[in-house]
């Protein structure tokens, strides 16, 4: 859609290349030609942008964006429309965080466990901010957290965001990621703050042990997304621990509590997993630590188990927890995971390295 050399709003921003792209849109590098910097520019697919208010979507995620100064989530600077050769190019204008992101720096870098909590409070932290401006993510991943040359995390892609009271009538337009979906969303059901901190529970259990708490390995591609999207619903909430037998019980235990069926009985929003992580001795004790760390990749010598890359831990757990594979390809082979028909889509950006 765009090309290098091409630039927008009359020539603020000059195109480098592509980043990469998902089924709504396209992100490219740019220069932000004024201030001398890079940027990451987002563009609405023209396909998409045909569609009833997907547009209108497009420039919601910029509005989101606007009341979230936080040094945790990722700044919108600009937002635009106008006709490149023939063609109307809806984008937004973002900071680039060149550090890739966090799915990609855990599956191929050593990070210690110290580390891993540091990223988590800050996650929480920039959620938090989020929740007490009343915006709900409702895509929160690993892929859509990102990490900055000074190796602090920034949570991008608010294009799932609502406002807190807003009515979102189509199941499908809210679903996010059924990898780290809650289950509320999958069942079409009111979503609210809680519905992040279930996600963000997801996403940790996922930075930790480096596998996802539920999948479904042996089922057909178009039987997976539902049975993982059952499992979400109705399987018991796997503890971190059997994984890794070294993680603080208090960590797994707040894991265990955020991801919890019901809504009521989880942490009402981020503020107090936030709360939670800050007021632990033994997690602070850990963070200590890796504020007093120099270089990537450093760890625990007292826990090296947590300084498995994302591929070991997997294989590790793989060995470990013959079990929970099993009755995860079970789920895809029963026919149970029909009861979640709502969940038909896959997040078109999983693979992205970019926020989209």
């Amino acid at each position: 859609m765009l090309e290098p050399g091409d630039t927008l709003n009359y020539g603020a921003y000059r195109i480098q290349r592509e980043l990469g792209g998902g089924g709504f849109g396209i992100v490219y590098l740019a220069d932000d030609v004024p201030l001398q910097r890079s940027v990451a520019i987002k563009t609405l697919r023209p396909e998409i942008a045909t569609q009833d208010r997907a547009a209108d979507d497009f420039y919601n995620e910029a509005r989101m964006n606007a009341g979230l100064a936080h040094p945790n989530i990722i700044p919108v600077h600009f937002v635009g429309q106008e006709t490149v050769r023939g063609r109307v190019v809806h984008y937004l204008v973002m900071e680039f965080v060149g550090g890739g992101d966090l799915q990609s720096v855990i599956e191929n870098e050593t990070v210690g466990m110290a580390q891993r909590l540091v990223w988590m409070q800050q996650i929480a932290d920039g959620l938090a901010h989020a929740h007490q401006q009343r915006v709900i993510h409702r895509d929160l991943k690993l892929r859509n957290v990102f990490v900055t040359a000074s190796r602090t995390v920034k949570i991008g892609d608010f294009g799932l965001a609502k406002a807190m009271g807003t009515e979102t009538k189509t199941v499908m337009k809210g679903l996010g990621t059924p990898a780290y979906v809650s289950p509320e969303q999958i069942e079409g059901r009111p979503t609210d703050f809680r519905s992040d901190v279930y996600s963000l529970g997801v996403l940790y259990f996922h930075l930790l042990t480096g596998r996802l708490p539920y999948d479904a390995p042996d089922a057909t591609e178009s039987r997976k997304v539902l049975a993982i999207c059952y499992q979400h619903v109705h399987a018991p909430v796997p503890s971190i621990r059997t994984i890794l037998p070294t993680i603080p019980p208090v960590l797994d235990a707040l894991v265990q509590r955020m991801m919890a069926k019901a809504p009521e009985h989880r942490a009402q929003s981020a503020v107090e997993v936030h709360q939670a992580l800050s007021r632990r001795p033994n997690l602070c004790e850990l963070r200590r630590r890796a504020r007093g760390t120099r270089g990537r990749g450093s760890f625990d010598r007292d826990a090296p188990e947590h300084a498995l890359s994302a591929r070991q831990a997997g294989a590790r757990s793989r060995q470990a927890r013959p079990d929970r594979e099993a009755a995860c390809n079970d789920v895809g082979r029963s026919g149970g995971a029909g009861r979640t028909r709502h969940a038909q889509r896959p997040g078109a950006d999983a693979r992205s390295h970019v926020p989209l």
